[in-house]
Parts: C-alpha cells; structure tokens; sequence
C-alpha cells in the first residue's frame, strides 16, 4: 500500500512537469510567431505589450462584513450563496420535460468532428478541476483520439453523461471599474472538464451548422465572421437614413444576467424552432440537466450547488444556446414596422427615426419585452 501511494505521487508530480514543459513550448512558439509580425503602427501589438507590463487585475474578493475582511473559505461560500439564487428556477416553476431519445435517428460523431473541435480549443485558457490544459489532447495519438471517439458516440447513444463532466468550478473574476468590495462586482466564469469541452465542442458545430442560415441578420454575438464592428454599422447605417433633419431615437438595453436566467426549457423550444435535428436535442437538454458548481476563491473551494437554469459562462455550447433563445425575441422586433435594431449577444440597441412610429413603438416594445424568454431584467 505504501509502494502504491508512493507510485502515485510520482507519476502525479511527473504528469504535472509534463504540463508545464508543454505550456511553456507553447508559449514559446506562440511568442516565436508573434514577434516577426509586430509593427509599431499596429493597436493591437501595443495593446499586447501593454498586456505584457501592466498589473494583474485583482479576481480574489475583498469583502467586508462589519469592518472584517472575510476568509478565502466564507468568500466562496458566500459567492456560491449569490449565484445559488441566479442558477435556481422559480420554485413553482414547473420541471423539464426531456423530449424522447430516438436511436434510430442518431448520428455516430467522426474522426473529422472530433479533429475539427480540437483545433477549436483555445490554447492558454485555465483548465477545470481535472488540470488538464488544453494543449494536452491535441498532442495524443491516433489511438487515444479513437478511445474518446467511442466514449463520445456510446455516450451521446445512450443518453448518459458522467457527472464528473457536467461539474464546473466558477471562478470570480472582478468586473471593468468595479469595487471589490461587492459581491455584485465579480463575474462568474465556469471552468468544466477537458472531455466535457470537447463534447460541448462537437455538439456545438452540428448545432451551429443547422440554424446558422436561420438566425436573424441583426444578431452579431457569437457568430463567425460577426463581430461589434457588425453591430456598430448597424446602427450608424440606421441614424444615416434620416431625412429633412429628422430626430433618431434611441433605446439601448442591456439583459441584466442573461446568462444565468435563461431556463433549459426556453433553450430546447428555441432549439425544436430553428430545426435542431431531433437526435441532438434531447441529448443536449441530459448534457445541462444535473449540472454542478462551486466557487473557487484562491484554492479554496465551496460546497457543491446545482444548476437549475441558465448557462454557463465561458463554456462552449452556452453562447450559442444562448442567442438561439433571443433569436425568437429578435424575429417580434421584426414585426414591428419603422425602426431598426442591433443585437450583439443580448445587448440590445434599438433605432427609430419617425417621430409618429417612436410613440406607438414604446407600446409594442414593452410587450415584446414581456413576452421575452430570458425574462424582463434589464439594465
């Protein structure tokens, strides 16, 4: 027993120096690319330098109660308390209904899929709580990738996904300008598993690749070749269509945690409006149902809360789950005659120029708003 735990810790302390050696080549050849190509009239490599020496922004909390600073441990579990009360549906709110499994529609995943959603990892990101970076799977060889291959394919048969994968560790990063002083001002970002990644990874391009072409124009979040310059030019294109001098009038709104309010529900009705094919959807709703979290502050972790609603932040399939359910509130929009808009995610920005439209459109817009699927909270 000895020997054994003895063989563990070192084959733990060689798995450890093995990442970092491949992190360190990584950057190393990423710096290697990136010097060759700096220019000194281009923004974005001065911003890189100034990344480079500027200070690391503080991401712990420094709460006080009554004058106290709170511990690492009361930190957590106080964060793990707030969000508590964002990923928890209303209590009467009625449960999911999973739509049923059809095996005979399933799709087996291919090697190409599998390689497509490698390349799509993003290098340098933090792992989740199984401390595997990234880098690591794109380096295995055939054999390995072929081992993954048929645990995706059994799972997504089957239906079953290991709760390992679906746990997360939410990691409070402090907001732009804010004190960190308030829980409020720290956004949750949620780290999961290298495997689950991967999943979210694969099942995201098949969802991608069914509603891309369904998906309203106005949107630019989320989407490839899409950008805030998309929606910038929206909305200038808007304001430069006035005539005679006449006013423009604009109304911006931005979903307060509309991330974390979005109910599973919501998310597979928006998925069975654009076509999602009917094999991926109710595995996308097992991939969501159960899911856990807790707040890491420092190395201390609190105890474990389960998600009842939204998506996570910083995951892979989340953001286009998430624009698929504003995709319905941005077709009403389109019903109403007069005015144009502009969504980046789920950052609104409405444009209207005909004083006449502008009074009845205030109407017609809250009750579009009402009837939103990610709720009436705005900021």
């Amino acid at each position: 027993m000895v020997q054994q735990c003895r063989n563990e810790r070192k084959r733990d302390a060689r798995n450890r120096w093995r990442r970092k050696v491949l992190l360190l080549h990584t950057t190393i050849r990423r710096w290697e690319d990136n010097v060759p190509r700096l220019a000194v009239a281009d923004p974005t490599d001065w911003n890189l330098v100034e990344s480079i020496d500027a200070l690391l922004p503080l991401t712990s909390p420094a709460s006080l109660v009554d004058g106290h600073a709170l511990t690492k441990r009361r930190q957590a579990q106080a964060l793990a308390s707030m969000f508590r009360e964002r990923l928890m549906k209303a209590p009467k709110a009625p449960d999911m209904q999973i739509p049923s499994t059809r095996h005979g529609t399933f799709k087996p995943t291919t090697r190409a899929s599998l390689e497509a959603a490698l390349r799509e990892l993003s290098s340098g990101t933090a792992p989740g709580d199984d401390e595997i970076h990234c880098e690591e799977p794109k380096e295995r060889g055939r054999v390995a990738k072929k081992c993954v291959l048929r645990l995706f394919n059994c799972s997504l048969f089957t239906g079953q996904v290991p709760a390992r994968w679906k746990h997360g560790i939410i990691v409070p990063l402090l907001k732009p300008n804010k004190p960190a002083s308030s829980m409020a001002s720290f956004r949750p970002v949620t780290l999961t598993r290298m495997l689950c990644k991967l999943m979210e990874g694969i099942v995201a391009r098949g969802v991608r690749d069914r509603i891309e072409a369904k998906l309203q124009p106005q949107q630019s979040g989320f989407r490839p070749t899409s950008s805030t310059l998309d929606a910038l030019m929206q909305v200038t294109s808007a304001v430069q269509q006035r005539e005679n001098g006449e006013k423009a009038t604009a109304v911006f709104i931005d979903y307060a945690r509309a991330f974390d309010s979005v109910t599973i529900d919501v998310q597979i009705e928006a998925l069975e409006a654009l076509g999602v094919e009917v094999h991926l959807v109710p595995r996308i709703a097992r991939l969501w149902r159960g899911r856990t979290v807790q707040v890491r502050v420092s190395s201390i972790k609190s105890e474990g809360t389960q998600m009842t609603c939204g998506v996570p932040q910083s995951s892979v399939l989340g953001p286009l789950l998430l624009i698929a359910v504003v995709d319905s509130l941005s077709k009403r929009l389109n019903e109403i005659p007069g005015f144009m808009y502009s969504f980046f995610a789920d950052d609104l920005t409405i444009i209207c120029i005909h004083a006449e439209i502008c009074r009845r459109f205030r109407k017609r817009l809250r009750r579009a708003w009402i009837a939103s699927p990610i709720g009436q909270r705005s900021s």
